[in-house]
């Protein structure tokens, strides 16, 4: 989750004009990261708290092994996943994008979908500028 914030960060000044970056620094980040994306990241937290302190309940040995193999984790994951400018994340945002997009348009939500719509612009935009 943390990694898709950054690409929507990153993405998301790239496609914005530099005056309105003046306006907002984060530029479309907003715009571009998923709605439904803070529940998932709220679950997965709450799930890993719940076990790091079920393994302290067991041992406190066990919990200070909890930890330290989430954080090797995360720093595995930073060193192997790609960086958030990688052309793989911009087809997958653009992608979601779309998804997103179809989903207004079967709710009858034009004004949204328009939204959107400008937005993909700039994604392609930038994608095939990138090539």
């Amino acid at each position: 989750m943390v990694l898709k914030t950054q690409v929507c960060l990153h993405y998301g000044r790239a496609i914005a004009s530099p005056e309105y970056l003046e306006f907002d620094s984060k530029g479309y980040q907003g715009a571009l990261t998923n709605p439904s994306g803070n529940k998932w990241f709220f679950l997965t937290a709450a799930l890993m708290a719940g076990f790091i302190v079920y393994y302290f309940t067991v041992s406190w040995l066990f919990g200070v092994f909890a930890i330290v193999n989430f954080f090797l984790m995360m720093v595995v994951a930073n060193i192997f996943y790609p960086k958030p400018s990688s052309p793989r994340h911009l087809s997958k945002l653009i992608s979601e994008m779309n998804n997103r997009k179809a989903g207004y348009l079967k709710k009858g939500d034009q004004l949204r979908a328009d939204a959107v719509d400008e937005l993909l612009e700039k994604l392609v935009a930038l994608q095939a500028g990138s090539k």
